[in-house]
């Protein structure tokens, strides 16, 4: 899976899936074609997207691509490591994603995206201070703070 993620915002904004035996370059530009406005936005991937084809595609739209052996601008590299730590290292210890069963049909698509929004809710919710892992425990204890975070 190849998620398109707003660091300032804490958001996903879109995901590509990542068919079995191949990598997530394929992926890329197909997420690229989903996403409409990156007009001024700065995207940064690992090393091992850095393609032509992708570089080309970021160029079109008008958005600023970083390449991770260039970058230098503090701002710009904790944005990137972004997703690493508010997305994918959330989705790994708090959903317990890399150890999930689900395999069948367009179950772990279906159940990313699930997981995707309810992290947002959770993000979203600033009443109850505690760890996402605290608030997921409540919402699914207390029948009224579960209803205050879907109302978000």
């Amino acid at each position: 899976m190849v998620s398109a993620y707003a660091a300032q915002n804490r958001l996903c904004l879109g995901q590509s899936t990542v068919q079995e035996k191949a990598n997530e370059i394929v992926a890329i530009p197909k997420l690229l074609d989903l996403l409409d406005h990156l007009q001024g936005c700065t995207i940064t991937f690992d090393a091992m997207e850095c393609q032509k084809e992708i570089a080309e595609k970021i160029a079109e739209n008008k958005a600023l691509h970083i390449i991770p052996c260039y970058l230098q601008i503090n701002s710009a590299v904790r944005s990137h490591w972004g997703i690493e730590n508010r997305l994918h290292w959330v989705l790994n210890v708090i959903f317990n994603e890399d150890n999930s069963l689900k395999k069948k049909d367009h179950s772990a698509v279906n159940f990313n995206m699930i997981v995707k929004v309810t992290l947002a809710l959770l993000e979203q919710e600033q009443t109850f201070k505690a760890s996402k892992n605290g608030k997921r425990t409540r919402a699914a204890l207390d029948d009224w703070y579960r209803e205050k975070i879907l109302k978000y």
